[in-house]
């Protein structure tokens, strides 16, 4: 189960990095 916990959290992190790289690419879009 502990791993199944640990791949959840890696799997969350991951989608939210992705998520605040793409925002920030975004608003960098914007400003220019």
């Amino acid at each position: 189960m502990g791993y199944i916990l640990v791949e959840d959290i890696f799997d969350e992190m991951s989608q939210n990095i992705t998520y605040i790289k793409l925002n920030s690419y975004l608003k960098r879009k914007d400003n220019t």
